[in-house]
């Protein structure tokens, strides 16, 4: 008797967990976004994709994988194609079509030197102090850096100071071979690109933040059922008090 009334606990569970379950199962958009989401080896992966893995493996979820450049991914989490995505902060026109989750990481811009001269920025303590003693600083087009960097690119002079490039990889190239200062990354991105440029010297953070960025999971309001996200919010903090999460944001960090 007792082996029956576990075991239709144990399907009464399981039932539970398939019925909190999108029809279909979990739309999950991605967009390309080292090491938060991407591919590799023909797998979608990233922390954000083996956060939201291990939520649907507990709510026995089957998972449905949409790619999407950012733009349309978040017009799709609006009209309800597509469930969650993760990468996201906080503003108020998303939280218009989209539940938040908590923070699960806290997302910095740091400014990265070569190991042997992080000495002769020692005395530093903000971005205008580097760009002020002259210093070039690599940054990605298109890229947004917060308000001090805003006012310091604005500024004519100080902007000159500044060296654009396509991508965080070229800026770490350069990096090495001298032809900048610093480089203004962050420390989940940044490790991708260090990897990538296969360097010679060792890239270290200076103690100077740029900015810091909260980053959320968003779950469509048109499409995501409220006994859905109690069981997404439930296994997210699951997984926050067993300190998974902690340990995949080290697994992707530079530092």
């Amino acid at each position: 008797m007792l082996r029956i009334v576990l075991s239709m606990s144990f399907l009464l569970a399981s039932a539970i967990g398939y019925a909190s379950c999108p029809q279909g199962g979990l739309v999950v958009g991605w967009d390309p976004y080292e090491p938060f989401q991407m591919e590799k080896n023909n797998q979608v992966t990233g922390l954000d994709i083996e956060i939201i893995q291990q939520i649907a493996a507990r709510l026995k979820c089957p998972i449905v994988y949409k790619k999407r450049p950012w733009k349309r991914l978040l017009a799709e989490i609006k009209s309800g194609v597509v469930h969650v995505t993760g990468s996201a902060s906080k503003n108020p026109e998303r939280e218009g079509f989209s539940y938040f989750s908590a923070p699960y990481v806290s997302q910095k811009n740091y400014l990265y030197v070569v190991k042997n001269l992080e000495q002769s920025f020692a005395t530093f303590k903000s971005l205008a102090d580097v760009i002020a003693a002259k210093k070039k600083v690599g940054i990605t087009i298109g890229y947004e850096y917060g308000s001090e960097f805003a006012k310091l690119q604005a500024d004519k002079a100080s902007a000159a100071f500044f060296d654009a490039a396509p991508d965080e990889k070229t800026s770490v190239a350069k990096l090495d071979i001298g032809r900048i200062d610093a480089v203004i990354m962050n420390e989940f991105t940044g490790a991708v690109a260090v990897a990538d440029s296969k360097v010679k010297q060792q890239v270290v953070a200076l103690p100077i933040v740029v900015t810091d960025e909260e980053l959320h999971f968003i779950l469509s309001k048109k499409s995501v059922s409220p006994d859905f996200l109690q069981a997404f919010t439930t296994e997210f903090k699951n997984l926050e008090k067993s300190g998974e999460i902690n340990r995949l944001a080290a697994k992707y960090r530079l530092h």
